[in-house]
């Protein structure tokens, strides 16, 4: 028995070695300036439901937003940096 477990321990240890890759991949992050112009440009002239609930208030608020209004509620996406 002991002829057969050393064979394997030295299996065992050997392939707990951490193998470096060749190569890293570079990850693939969308263009966000491209999808927030492009967002900009479908949300134009299209209205905007903002709903506020506060101690069981409601409030509902309605309003047709050009892509200057839109370039100001959707600025967050601006600042996105992958």
């Amino acid at each position: 028995m002991k002829q057969i477990a050393a064979p394997l321990l030295v299996i065992l240890i050997a392939s707990c070695q951490k193998l470096r890759p060749d190569s890293v991949a570079v990850p693939n992050y969308p263009d966000i300036n491209k999808i927030y112009t492009n967002q900009i440009q479908q949300l134009h002239n299209k209205h905007l439901i903002k709903e506020i609930s506060l101690d069981f208030k409601n409030e509902t608020d309605t309003s047709l937003m050009d892509s200057t209004d839109w370039k100001d509620e959707l600025s967050f996406l601006a600042e996105i940096d992958p």
